[in-house]
């Protein structure tokens, strides 16, 4: 007795997981092509013996916030610091209105002061950074960084 078996080959394959896999590929590639547009800036390197340019640095606000809360700002001329200010937190905040006083002075006894790089420490809290680099802005500072850390 043998049992003659019919098995049908015919097969439905599910293709919308595929297309949903498919979908989600494309978005990305989209995506990440749209930002590698951001993350590109020029630089200079100096080639062979040529040394680095000897263009004098001009002057710079340097902004550093310490662990404890308290924020050190510092004017630099030629790597010099020729002023120095030390204020301290208020609460567990930077005292704002001091860096106001403290930036508007310095920018008033440096008239060509456009620069302004800021020194986050471990601990410091993302709302001072940015409230920072916010009230420089609004000084007309007109280049702000942020060093890593």
């Amino acid at each position: 007795m043998k049992r003659k078996s019919k098995k049908s080959f015919d097969v439905e394959l599910n293709l919308v997981p595929f297309i949903d896999l498919l979908s989600v590929c494309i978005c990305f590639l989209l995506l990440t092509a749209v930002w590698m547009q951001f993350g590109t800036f020029n630089t200079s390197q100096a080639m062979g013996t040529q040394g680095a340019d000897t263009k004098k640095n001009p002057p710079a606000l340097w902004v550093e916030f310490e662990n404890n809360g308290s924020i050190t700002m510092m004017l630099k001329k030629d790597n010099k610091t020729t002023q120095k200010s030390i204020i301290p937190a208020v609460g567990k905040h930077a005292n704002f209105a001091r860096i106001d006083a403290v930036a508007m002075k310095m920018k008033s006894a440096t008239p060509d002061l456009n620069i302004a790089l800021i020194l986050p420490a471990a601990h410091s809290p993302y709302e001072d950074v940015v409230t920072v680099m916010d009230r420089l802005k609004k000084q007309k500072f007109l280049d702000i960084g942020i060093s890593p850390l």
